[in-house]
């Protein structure tokens, strides 16, 4: 699965590029375009072509955001959080892998923490340290850190809730 994600990923990423080849090509346009004496038929063809580009440069953000998600993902599958084998191991070998999967937790945290405060993932309901009170009270120390007291705000009510 994290294969084929990889690949829709790409074909994102040549998407993006696509896009931004044809935003290069509208702005050699409406360079040309500038040069022609005032007239609404030259507005109507400057509006157009930058109608053309918004549209543009909304789906490559768009698009953007999709491929963040989806990398994100592709890590989650491959670190390992999704193991049916588990479910088929002995109870050692599964104490062995809780163990191992509790120390690479603790990275994840950490990558998590960064993932947020960088504000690469949204801090809801999804989020896997949510309602874990130690990650909120690193993140609410961060926030006052940097003085960024609406969100200082917004994590003191899901703490409250």
């Amino acid at each position: 699965m994290a294969e084929y994600l990889k690949k829709v990923a790409e074909v994102i990423k040549q998407r993006i590029r696509s896009n931004l080849d044809l935003i290069h090509q509208n702005e050699d346009k409406i360079k040309k375009i500038l040069k022609e004496p005032v007239t609404s038929d030259r507005t109507s063809r400057l509006e157009k072509q930058f109608k053309i580009n918004k549209e543009l440069i909304n789906e490559n953000n768009s698009a953007i955001k999709l491929q963040k998600e989806l990398v994100s993902y592709i890590e989650v599958l491959q670190n390992g959080i999704f193991l049916p084998q588990e479910q088929m191991q002995s109870p050692d070998q599964n104490k062995i892998e809780s163990d191992h999967l509790k120390d690479s937790a603790k990275l994840k945290r950490e990558d998590y923490f960064e993932l947020t405060i960088n504000n690469d993932i949204t801090f809801d309901e999804r989020h896997p340290y949510y309602d874990d009170p130690d990650f909120l009270n690193s993140l609410l120390d961060y926030y006052i850190s940097v003085e960024d007291y609406e969100m200082c705000a917004t994590l003191k009510q899901i703490m409250q809730s």
